[in-house]
């Protein structure tokens, strides 16, 4: 058994030195890593996630084993709060008032822009009518709605072309 299994199991029997060794050799492994998760406390969460690992490690014969299931353990422990400040940045939302008036103005300009463009397409005649709102609100495609009409495909393109630039015209007013 080598100085570090001795220290680990030490530390088992709650050891404050021994456990404090333990960290001070694993030292520059947390600080790279906290360094690599860019936040304030994270040494601090790796540390306490590393004397929980020891409290609950397995016994190793040789110091290599110990090395490199510590090692490792504190690489997981990087990935783990990495994930957990991603999910956090991914659900964060800032608060701002402003911008929520520009949202409700906006919507307010939407409305208006919606009962224009509803009026607008009833002036238009049947066939350009029909065109949009299959074209645009359905989704239908050109063979659909020639289908649907009993016209032909390029009555079909001709319409909705000429649609779309009497609405233009007509929402421009």
């Amino acid at each position: 058994m080598g100085i570090l299994c001795d220290l680990i199991v030490s530390a088992k029997d709650k050891n404050k030195d021994s456990l404090m060794e333990i960290i001070n050799k694993f030292r520059p492994l947390i600080k790279k890593q906290a360094y690599a998760l860019n936040y304030e406390d994270a040494e601090n969460d790796l540390i306490v996630d590393m004397i929980e690992l020891i409290y609950n490690m397995p016994f190793f014969q040789h110091d290599g084993q110990a090395v490199t299931y510590i090692s490792t353990s504190i690489r997981h422990s990087y990935v783990k709060f990495l994930k957990q400040r991603i999910r956090l940045r991914e659900n964060e939302c800032i608060y701002d008032p402003d911008i929520i008036k520009n949202i409700e103005n906006l919507s307010e300009d939407f409305e208006k822009k919606d009962l224009d463009l509803i009026f607008a397409i009833r002036k238009l005649n049947y066939n350009q009518k029909w065109v949009i709102i299959y074209k645009f609100f359905f989704m239908f495609k050109d063979k659909e709605i020639m289908n649907k009409l009993n016209i032909s495909r390029q009555a079909v393109y001709n319409n909705k072309n000429k649609a779309l630039k009497n609405l233009r015209k007509m929402l421009e007013q």
